[in-house]
């Protein structure tokens, strides 16, 4: 029996899809705005999943998750997309957010960011997952936040993995991505650090008689606070000590494994690296923790440790704040008031997509003439319209 789908949208303009795995699958964006002295992200979802499917900086070319179209994406995101993997009281596996008709899903469809969620209602645990981009920073990142509540009467130990099974070194251009992957595996490198992980190429792997060295990186940080401590997670480069030998990675068989926990050093050299981290909690009945993880790249490493030093739950629900003032901002200048909700927030998001397009007058002052440049515009492209070599 298929499972009760439904669409609802809401007065402040967020539209919810209920059981969003049985719906029709589509695609969609994130709002590549970071405000105007910061670095914009482009990402990408689809309603299947954990949602998002690729996303990077500037162009194909800067991915952190590889581009794929809209026909790929819908199938290889369960796979290649953000995974959470539960061992629940030490023996029972569990991962969410899958295609399940026995389990309540939804989707949260903002502006300015994406939330999935999911009632468990057998297992006594909720699940919220919300993405959006980082505003106002010299850094372009994609901020997930996870959350995980206990609805049970009774208490429950949970060991977690959560992250990327496949994450694209700094310096990859989308050519060797898909035609040349195990030359370019060569060159890979991953830095593993108590705070973050840093992925790069160590040189340009094209064919020159120069050698050109890779001065950015991608990079995962990640933490939680308890009892107001912050605290790190196990940072796991290395797909083999998830998954073991099961190299489709549909399910981690390392994780299993009794010696999971003592599987270092990692390889972190010369293969595609995964980005996960490993952590556990004990979650009374009716508490929740929160899981915060940032997913970037840069063109200088140092930018990145600036980023680093700052992290804490108050920066990001503080960029989180500011991330949506910067896109409700945007749509306020097609503030429309009509007998027809769906009618108002169609005028302000239509605007908002001609902005992403055209870009937004930004008045730059002199002592002889005013001059007007257009920020926020890219050259258009998404899932959908692959043939656009978007910018």
């Amino acid at each position: 029996m298929s499972k009760e789908k439904k669409y609802i949208l809401k007065e402040d303009g967020s539209f919810l899809i209920k059981n969003y795995n049985q719906t029709h699958p589509f695609s969609n964006f994130l709002p590549g705005i970071a405000g105007v002295w910061g670095v914009p992200s482009w990402v990408f979802y689809v309603n299947r999943n954990q949602a998002i499917v690729s996303f990077g900086i500037q162009d194909k070319d800067h991915c952190i998750l590889e581009f794929f179209p809209a026909n790929k994406s819908y199938w290889l995101v369960s796979s290649c997309g953000f995974r959470t993997f539960l061992r629940i009281n030490h023996h029972l596996y569990y991962e969410p957010f899958r295609n399940d008709k026995n389990i309540e899903q939804w989707m949260v469809i903002k502006s300015s960011f994406l939330e999935i969620k999911e009632i468990n209602y057998k297992l006594g645990l909720q699940f919220c997952v919300k993405y959006f981009t980082l505003p106002n920073f010299s850094v372009g990142a994609l901020i997930r936040i996870l959350k995980i509540k206990n609805i049970s009467i009774k208490k429950v130990n949970l060991e977690i993995l959560d992250g990327l099974q496949r994450i694209v070194p700094f310096g990859s251009r989308n050519l060797f991505l898909k035609d040349l992957s195990r030359t370019l595996e060569a060159w890979m490198h991953s830095f593993i650090y108590p705070k973050y992980v840093l992925f790069r190429l160590t040189v340009d792997p094209q064919d020159s008689s120069d050698t050109k060295y890779i001065e950015g990186a991608s990079f995962n940080c990640a933490f939680y606070e308890d009892n107001n401590k912050t605290k790190f997670p196990l940072f796991i480069a290395d797909p083999e000590v998830v998954f073991g030998k099961d190299t489709s990675y549909s399910f981690p068989q390392g994780f299993f494994d009794k010696d999971f926990k003592r599987k270092i050093p990692q390889i972190t050299c010369g293969k595609t690296p995964s980005s996960f981290g490993f952590f556990m909690w004990d979650l009374e009945p009716n508490k929740e923790k929160v899981f915060y993880s940032v997913f970037g790249a840069s063109f200088y490493k140092n930018l990145i440790q600036d980023l680093i030093f700052k992290m804490n739950s108050q920066f990001i629900k503080k960029k989180e704040e500011e991330n949506e003032e910067i896109v409700e901002r945007i749509k306020n200048n097609a503030f429309c008031v009509s007998g027809k909700k769906e009618f108002n927030h169609y005028i302000r998001c239509s605007y908002l997509d001609n902005i992403l397009r055209g870009g937004y007058p930004y008045t730059i002052k002199n002592n002889k003439k005013n001059k007007i440049y257009y920020v926020f515009s890219r050259k258009h492209g998404d899932l959908e319209r692959d043939y656009n070599k978007f910018k």
